[in-house]
């Protein structure tokens, strides 16, 4: 079977609705991970060999301390960083 070739998709919210609903939408264009917290969300890009190409973050979710997410992004080996989508 051909390796997947679909951009990669981060979506982190709370809201299982909301996760659900985007990627059951977005699934078909996007190879879509779903985190539920900021902490899971940094959990799991120290797991991935490389950033995903678009982050959809819920910036209601309770705050982590900046340095956390920061350390967490440069301890990947990614050449390029990951653009954000975000709510104004």
């Amino acid at each position: 079977m051909p390796e997947d070739t679909r951009p990669s998709l981060l979506i982190v919210d709370d809201d299982p609705l909301i996760t659900e609903t985007l990627s059951y939408a977005l699934g078909k264009d996007f190879e879509v991970m779903v985190s539920d917290s900021r902490h899971h969300a940094v959990s799991l890009l120290r797991q991935l060999d490389e950033a995903p190409q678009l982050a959809l973050v819920d910036l209601g979710l309770p705050p982590m301390p900046p340095t956390r997410g920061t350390r967490a992004r440069s301890a990947r080996q990614s050449s390029s960083p990951s653009p954000a989508i975000r709510r104004i």
